[in-house]
C-alpha cells in the first residue's frame, strides 16, 4: 500500500519531505520490459547511485509487483520538480531506461499530505 507508507506517522520525515514548497508533484509509473531482469542484475548499483544523487527531486522509489514472491513488473517514482519536462529528463537519465528503454507514463499528482492536523 503506497499511501500507507507515505503517512508521516509510518515514515519519518516523509511528511515534510512532501511538503517541500515545489509547486508540483509527479509520479512516473514504469512498465519492465523484457529485458529488466538483466538491466537490474548489471545496472542495479548505478540506479541506486542515481537515485541517491538525485533524492531531492525523487522523493520515493520502488518496485512494483504482484505480490511476496513474485518478480517485479514495473515502478513507481514521486517525484517533487518543477515541471513535468524534469520529470521526463530524470526518468530518461536514469541507468535502468538507459539500458532498457522501459515504457513508462507521468502523471501529475494532486493532492498532499498535511503535517499538522
Amino acid at each position: 500500500m503506497l499511501y500507507g507508507c507515505l503517512r508521516p506517522e509510518a515514515a519519518t520525515g516523509v511528511g515534510s519531505v512532501l511538503q517541500m514548497g515545489r509547486d508540483m508533484h509527479w509520479v512516473a509509473i514504469f512498465d519492465n520490459s523484457q529485458a529488466m531482469p538483466e538491466v537490474r542484475a548489471k545496472y542495479e548499483p548505478d540506479h541506486f547511485e542515481y537515485l541517491r544523487a538525485h533524492r531531492t527531486e525523487i522523493l520515493l522509489a520502488g518496485g512494483l509487483r504482484e505480490g511476496p514472491g513474485h518478480p517485479f513488473g514495473g515502478g513507481l517514482w514521486i517525484l517533487a520538480v518543477s515541471s513535468k519536462e524534469r520529470a521526463v529528463e530524470l526518468v530518461e537519465s536514469d541507468p535502468y531506461f538507459l539500458h532498457s528503454r522501459r515504457n513508462y507514463k507521468i502523471l501529475q499528482w494532486g493532492k498532499r499530505f498535511r503535517t499538522s492536523r
